[in-house]
């Protein structure tokens, strides 16, 4: 028997390792994931339980990675967040409670929240594309986005996440209606290294916001047209967010450096501030009697303790205001979501247009309320008749009072124990 040489072994070995080679890469190629894939999906899973051991999310419903016959890999996680109750706001007289009950959208928000705004979803998408018309609310659904589509594409990228909801560009719904998904998104952002893709903000705030988030304007894509379609190596898809939760809200207070809880100073000398609806983007809801209520307060709590706030330009300005605030007090306006860089236990008293039959003069008219409940600030409604179709008002001083007796009477309770 012939023994074969050194030279016919190496060259046998050398072909054994090529045919291993190639299997494992037909493998791989036919289930088109690449080992890069295999982290990012490892790394997602760790960050998934990572979130779930510490209690942020009650149910992991959903960790699933697709593969397919198609050039692209695709998994998502969804779940549930934990329950929590909103909880009726206090009155300072008996009609107020009484119009704000007739009102079925107010009844509605009382207790606890139905499972389907509980809803988070994160879904990761290779070869993806998205028309920006689609809706980007809680309803959505990730099946708008598409996979290998090709016609139509106006711009192609490596990672993105469209976040397209209406007026998200300006403040107050950037806030209500994008941060929250911002915060839900944002480790699964930082792992791909993907740039956000948004309108071009009208408030500079915004970006103010977003460098405290640690995103820079390199990470910003802006098309301020919707009637687009654009794709991405890899298409993050986010919009199914709970719009109202107190750990998206809290964590979004703290990631922006605003105080979470009041200091000494703050619960003993804490400002007095009464929000101005002259000058505002969308005037209405004015009120008329200001001058009146503003030296109503400056005589129960001394002008130096009284602010009469007419707007900040920037995210510290609103910080170092809102975050020294131990009462504040308004009509219903876009002024009232500088309450997300205000401590908890920080009173807010809301003046609202209402008829007599409970309907009210004013949109997102329960926003204030749920997002002061869900930060742990304490929530009064004071409701008068408009008087006119701007819904401007006059405050019933009286009413005011007895709010503020009540308010200021527990809190020196407090501060005696």
């Amino acid at each position: 028997m012939k023994i074969p040489s050194t030279k016919h072994c190496i060259c046998f070995i050398i072909f054994y390792i090529f045919l291993v080679v190639c299997f494992v890469s037909l493998v791989f190629h036919r289930r088109h994931i690449s080992m890069r894939d295999y982290s990012l999906l490892n790394n997602r899973k760790i960050l998934i339980s990572k979130y779930t051991v510490e209690g942020v999310f009650a149910i992991a419903e959903e960790d699933s990675f697709t593969q397919s016959a198609g050039k692209y890999i695709n998994y998502s996680h969804a779940f549930s967040y934990k329950p929590f109750n909103i909880l009726k706001p206090k009155f300072g007289d008996l009609w107020s409670e009484t119009v704000f009950l007739k009102n079925p959208d107010n009844i509605a928000l009382i207790g606890t929240q139905s499972q389907e705004k509980l809803q988070g979803e994160i879904v990761v998408v290779r070869n993806g594309t998205l028309d920006l018309n689609t809706d980007c609310g809680y309803r959505a659904s990730s099946s708008a986005v598409k996979r290998n589509q090709t016609k139509g594409i106006t711009q192609w990228y490596s990672s993105i996440i469209p976040l397209y909801v209406p007026d998200g560009h300006t403040f107050q719904h950037f806030l209500d209606g994008m941060l929250p998904k911002i915060i839900q998104v944002l480790p699964t952002m930082r792992m791909f290294k993907a740039k956000l893709l948004l309108r071009y903000p009208r408030d500079e705030i915004i970006f103010d916001i977003l460098k405290k988030l640690n995103i820079s304007r390199e990470q910003l894509i802006f098309i301020d047209s919707t009637n687009v379609t654009v794709g991405a190596d890899f298409l993050i898809f986010t919009c199914i967010t709970p719009p109202l939760h107190p750990y998206l809200w809290k964590t979004a207070r703290k990631m922006v450096g605003a105080p979470e809880i009041p200091d000494a100073w703050t619960r003993e000398f804490g400002m007095v501030i009464l929000l101005t609806r002259k000058g505002c983007h969308n005037c209405g809801r004015i009120i008329q009697n200001e001058v009146e209520v503003l030296h109503f307060l400056e005589s129960r709590y001394g002008k130096d303790t009284v602010s009469l706030f007419q707007g900040s330009k920037t995210l510290l300005e609103s910080i170092d205001t809102f975050g020294k605030a131990r009462i504040i007090i308004g009509a219903h306006g876009g002024a009232f979501y500088n309450i997300n860089f205000a401590p908890a236990e920080t009173v807010l008293v809301e003046v609202m247009p209402t008829n007599d039959d409970g309907s009210e003069l004013a949109a997102s008219k329960t926003i204030f309320w749920a997002q002061a409940d869900m930060l742990d600030q304490v929530y009064w409604r004071i409701c008068e008749r408009p008087l006119n179709d701007k819904g401007d008002v006059n405050v019933n001083i009286i009413v005011l009072e007895n709010i503020l007796e009540i308010v200021d009477n527990k809190q020196l309770k407090t501060k005696t124990v």
